[in-house]
């Protein structure tokens, strides 16, 4: 499984999952050259094209937005949110629980 973790998602999480979910790539978006400041109606069809198969948000008011509600489901791509705004190691915590529930065969 490839994962996507949003602009918005604190990078720290990327090693904290890469502990748990083992033997799948997961890449923070500000890694990916020139993907920064993608629209999301234009980041779903991206990563869906780039192999990836979910994405991580911090961005609750996706689902709010038609367009972006279309880009989802166009591209195929599980989308898994986790709208806690905790700072720190709570925040962290939070983070890794939601994603791990999102994920259970990881």
């Amino acid at each position: 499984m490839k994962l996507l973790l949003d602009e918005n998602v604190p990078k720290p999480l990327r090693q904290a999952l890469a502990a748990f979910i083992v033997h799948h790539e997961i890449v923070h978006l500000l890694d990916l050259p020139g993907w920064s400041g993608t629209r999301d109606e234009s980041l779903y069809p991206l990563a869906a094209a780039q192999g990836f198969h979910a994405v991580v948000t911090n961005d609750g008011r996706q689902m709010q937005r038609p367009r972006e509600v279309a880009a989802i489901a166009a591209s195929g791509l599980h989308r898994i949110e986790y709208p806690h705004k905790h700072q720190g190691l709570v925040g962290m915590d939070l983070a890794i629980a939601t994603v791990a529930a999102g994920l259970p065969g990881a």
